[in-house]
């Protein structure tokens, strides 16, 4: 669990052999990732938090629509300027994975071997740079089998993973390249 979370792809045991709870839990792992200041990719322990904290805080705000109440990271309080980056990459990480399953399962229809249990996690690894997967690209196994189509869409993938999304994203617009 602990090298699925921090992006190293170090195996010690074949995971695919675990309950469908256990591997749940590896691919929630996988997309949360690593912590904050980590090479690790992934959305990032402290966005998850920050993102669930600001979330509260918008529940509070319908039964008290007047008070002022503050997201707290620690003892720190945390500026609305510092949450909506933080808001807006997870919900850009989250469209992103789900267009990108929905690209790989389509790219993939006519290979049995790719279950919805390898395409998620598949998508998953990739944007998260973690290493392996489930089924036909597990732990025990490789990419080598995937067709040419779907290995760039899923190099597409770890590219804007790597690059932290908004970056990547930010080199596709135009206007980025005219200065």
């Amino acid at each position: 669990m602990v090298t699925i979370m921090t992006t190293t792809g170090f195996v010690t045991t074949d995971f695919d052999q675990w309950t469908a709870a256990g591997k749940y839990v590896l691919l929630l792992l996988m997309i949360i990732g690593a912590c904050a200041g980590s090479t690790g990719g992934a959305i990032k322990v402290v966005r998850i938090l920050l993102v669930l904290k600001s979330g509260y805080r918008e529940l509070r705000h319908l039964l008290h629509p007047k008070a002022v109440i503050p997201v707290r990271l620690g003892s720190t309080t945390v500026k609305d300027e510092m949450l909506r980056p933080s808001n807006i990459f997870v919900a850009m990480y989250i469209i992103i994975f789900a267009q990108a399953s929905l690209l790989l399962a389509i790219i993939s229809y006519h290979d049995p071997r790719m279950t919805i249990e390898t395409i998620l996690s598949a998508v998953a690894t990739t944007l998260g740079n973690v290493g392996p997967g489930f089924g036909m690209i597990g732990p025990t196994l490789s990419f080598a089998e995937i067709h040419p189509a779907a290995k760039m869409l899923l190099f597409f993938c770890m590219w804007i993973g790597r690059l932290e999304i908004v970056t990547a994203l930010v080199m596709i617009v135009p206007e980025f390249w005219k200065k």
